[in-house]
């Protein structure tokens, strides 16, 4: 078992070289899987040049679910809205767009410990925004991935390269968010 690494930023070509090993433990493993695995690879590389030409500065980063959320929302908050066609926010645990966050609702619960005592929970959750909406922004992302059960990589494309040196600059601070805090995380 891999141990865990923070978020952190790889480059193109360690992130390309990592799908080259998938591909290969594909044809070893389930040859039979591998042409539909290259042809939804060949076609999201498509997918993401189409980003690319509007948002030519680009970082990745590789991290869990919750790590890629927060740094979404980083993003949201310095640099503007994350250009879309269709806002997806309310599945993050940290969204950005108004709209969702005009819709937060505290979600209450409760469990069974061990022992059988009721422990009480709580947290923010978000509701889908009335209207189905998009954004035309300054900065997108584009998920390139799965490595791990809940981790994986996304690439982060930006209009501007300032907006990409600011990413880069603060990428060190991106973490679990202050949901995790009391976790330890």
């Amino acid at each position: 078992m891999s141990e865990y690494k923070k978020i952190h930023v790889v480059s193109r070509q360690e992130w390309l070289d990592l799908e080259a090993k998938r591909h290969k433990w594909l044809e070893d493993n389930y040859p039979k899987n591998l042409q539909a695995t290259v042809d939804s690879h060949n076609a999201r590389m498509k997918q993401r040049e189409d980003i690319i030409a509007k948002f030519p500065y680009s970082v990745i980063l590789t991290g869990s679910y919750p790590e890629h959320d927060y740094v979404s929302r980083w993003c949201w908050q310095n640099i503007g809205p994350m250009d879309c066609k269709e806002c997806h926010e309310h599945y993050s645990e940290y969204p950005g767009c108004q709209l969702v966050l005009a819709t937060e609702y505290i979600e209450k619960g409760s469990y069974p410990d061990k022992d059988g005592k009721l422990i009480e929970w709580e947290e923010k959750a978000y509701k889908e925004a009335e209207a189905k909406h998009g954004h035309e922004g300054e900065w997108a992302s584009f998920w390139l991935g799965k490595t791990g059960y809940d981790y994986g990589s996304s690439e982060y494309c930006f209009l501007k390269e300032s907006d990409r040196d600011r990413f880069l600059a603060a990428a060190p601070t991106f973490n679990f968010g202050e949901k995790y805090e009391k976790e330890g995380a």
